[in-house]
């Protein structure tokens, strides 16, 4: 369902509006401009970037069995 809004309602409502875009209350948001002109606003799944993987990955499994230890690198050298 396309959500149909001006550039003073854009600029005043933008929070609220990115939020229904990105909840998926709206599948697109069309600004009117004048001379017959629309700018459409919509939202693009990307895939997700190394550091976001990484985040995901230590979520997903628990770490808590690790220790840290006893000695730093430079107490054996």
């Amino acid at each position: 369902m396309p959500l149909t809004v001006n550039n003073r309602e854009l600029l005043r409502n933008y929070k609220t509006l990115k939020g229904k875009l990105l909840r998926g209350e709206v599948s697109e948001i069309a600004v009117k401009q004048g001379k017959g002109k629309i700018i459409t606003l919509k939202v693009k799944k990307t895939t997700q970037s190394a550091f976001e993987h990484t985040l995901e990955l230590i979520e997903k499994h628990s770490f808590s069995h690790l220790k840290r230890p006893e000695a730093d690198l430079f107490d054996y050298l």
